[in-house]
């Protein structure tokens, strides 16, 4: 039985252009999937992404312009370059004049950009070249806002030549010390305790600066520092190159970002003219509780030294010459100007005024008290030193 032929051949061709088609569709709507993919990346975004021709004119930029007070459609055809700060400008025609030239573009440049309102702000710009027949067409670039940034910056810098400043001219010691007791910075003052210059103390440790006693002692502080974390607080004296003084030091543990002890940062400040005010301060409270005392106490010692020679001075002048026992009375009353001297001392110390008697004789309490029996008043002598 013979074979008809069904021709099978031409019946493939609509099959195969049909395949075709829907390779195509399939490609266009990955394509479109790819392109929704980009611009919802693009989107996302905090940075400012743009296309411009060779002669800058805008053709595309991503949403995020809005927050700059512009409508991606309105700057669409306009020039890149209107946007760009005067005293900028002329540095950004010649970056895209040299992309032309060269067909690549610069690694990053910087200038600062027109907002809609007309302030400006500071960006920074990575971008690239779209070729076509090898020859560039398009420059795209991604603009990120710098102002926050750089305004952080300059905020530190002055916080840093703040600190700095303060570093240098500080009346206090400060100093850093690395884990191994070696300083690593120390400003004029700490210096100056060991008569060198800040570059001359750089990395020696207190063993080659310091007296052993007192070396050991700042080890000892330093390593408490360390091992605990804690801050501490020591008051000492110390004999030094420049003579004894006295100090009271504040040392803390020094970190690094990840919190970790990489030293010692310490501040030490000298009081010895706090310890001399101190030690003049208890002195004069101590001599005024000495004051209280040894005022009246003097004052009383004088009226009794009165009374004493007031007496011993009529007695003397009741006895015969010839009476052994008027050598002995002269006795007295040469001690009792002996005492008159020592309670002036007294009174002198104590800061109380002189009386009228130099040597601490009271002629009213003598008189009130000598009298001989019978109420006749003896001759006294105006004073101890006189009689």
């Amino acid at each position: 039985m013979n074979r008809i032929s069904t021709g099978s051949k031409p019946a493939r061709q609509p099959v195969r252009a049909g395949a075709a088609r829907s390779e195509r569709k399939r490609a266009e709507v990955r394509r479109s999937e790819k392109h929704s993919g980009c611009r919802n990346i693009i989107s996302s975004l905090r940075d400012i992404v743009y296309s411009a021709g060779m002669d800058g004119k805008i053709v595309y930029t991503s949403p995020k312009i809005a927050a700059y007070g512009y409508s991606s459609k309105e700057l669409v055809g306009r020039s890149i370059f209107e946007l760009i700060h005067p005293r900028d400008r002329k540095f950004a025609v010649k970056a895209l004049a040299n992309a032309r030239k060269t067909g690549r573009t610069l690694p990053m440049i910087s200038y600062r950009l027109r907002k809609k309102n007309g302030g400006y702000f500071f960006m920074e710009q990575k971008s690239g070249l779209i070729k076509s027949g090898g020859r560039p067409v398009l420059i795209t670039g991604v603009v990120r806002d710098v102002s926050g940034k750089l305004c952080a910056e300059a905020a530190l810098k002055e916080s840093e030549a703040t600190l700095r400043n303060i570093f240098e001219t500080a009346k206090d010691a400060i100093f850093i010390k690395d884990l191994a007791g070696r300083y690593i910075k120390l400003n004029n003052a700490c210096a100056g305790v060991f008569l060198l210059k800040p570059g001359a103390a750089l990395g020696r440790t207190d063993a080659g600066l310091l007296p052993p006693e007192a070396a050991q002692a700042a080890a000892k502080d330093d390593l408490k520092v360390v091992r605990t974390g804690k801050t501490i607080t020591r008051t000492y004296d110390m004999a030094l190159p420049s003579g004894r003084r006295y100090f009271n030091t504040v040392k803390t543990p020094l970190r690094n970002v990840a919190g970790e002890i990489i030293g010692v940062l310490g501040v030490t400040r000298d009081i010895t003219n706090v310890k001399k005010t101190e030690s003049e301060l208890a002195a004069a409270r101590t001599s005024g509780a000495i004051s209280k005392v040894a005022g009246p106490l003097a004052h009383g010692v004088n009226n009794a030294l009165a009374v004493i020679r007031g007496y011993a001075t009529l007695i003397d002048e009741a006895v015969e010459n010839s009476d052994l026992i008027k050598a002995e009375i002269g006795q007295i009353i040469k001690a009792v100007k002996r005492a008159a001297k020592l309670t002036l001392r007294l009174q002198s110390f104590a800061g109380k005024p002189k009386s009228g008697n130099r040597n601490g004789g009271n002629n009213d309490a003598g008189r009130r008290h000598a009298r001989r029996p019978g109420g006749r008043h003896s001759r006294l002598a105006s004073s101890p030193a006189q009689a």
